[in-house]
């Protein structure tokens, strides 16, 4: 059952990988398991076709994103920028994972697997973003004055309005300057001079690790 569950998780994530590089519509099972080096017989054995490697190739991604946040939330020994920081990064990376050619193939070709994934994308983000602005208010990192629902939706509203191909593809900069971009532009508005000061110092500790390793 170990060898099955972990021969599982290589057809995902070179699936992953291909449909990245060069979009869904265009890889085939049988490249798919020439790359990972198994014969089809082995790849049919764990996924009827194509189709199926996707949907459980998004649920594996919802279901990642959501341990990460809960094990997020659960650690009593990070601050609300600490959080913040991790939360912003593991929403990134499961924005960046689904640019391209892959969402635009999946736009296309499968409208049903996008809208879920847009909704599990709302829900989660709306939920567990206001509640990390509420934090961040009772900790003295965010003004007391914000309204944690209405930063919830102007946040939704980015992400969801511009991080995505058509948008994407009229700004001369990568998916992950944009997501920076929305990011600065918010949280510049609505932090305490506290957060500001934390956060930043923050994020000059995080470039100086990155520099030594």
């Amino acid at each position: 059952m170990l060898e099955e569950n972990v021969t599982k998780k290589r057809i995902l994530d070179k699936s992953l990988e291909m449909f990245q590089n060069f979009g869904y519509s265009k890889v085939t099972m049988e490249e798919i398991a020439s790359n990972i080096g198994i014969s089809k017989k082995t790849l049919y054995k764990h996924f009827t076709n194509k189709e199926h490697v996707l949907r459980d190739l998004v649920e594996t991604v919802k279901c990642d994103v959501e341990e990460k946040f809960e094990k997020i939330f659960s650690d009593e020994h990070s601050d609300f920028i600490q959080k913040l920081q991790m939360i912003l990064d593991t929403i990134g990376e499961n924005v960046r994972r689904m640019q391209g050619h892959f969402t635009q193939d999946i736009i296309k070709n499968h409208p049903d697997i996008w809208r879920g994934i847009q909704e599990f994308r709302r829900e989660k983000s709306q939920f567990k973003f206001t509640k990390l602005i509420d934090l961040g208010i009772k900790e003295g990192f965010i003004k007391a004055n914000v309204n944690s629902y209405i930063v919830m939706r102007i946040y939704t509203s980015a992400i969801h309005d511009i991080m995505v191909p058509e948008v994407l593809s009229q700004i001369p900069l990568s998916a992950n300057q944009v997501y920076d971009e929305i990011i600065k532009t918010l949280f510049e508005g609505i932090l305490s001079e506290k957060g500001r000061f934390r956060y930043v110092n923050l994020q000059l500790t995080s470039k100086d690790k990155a520099e030594v390793f």
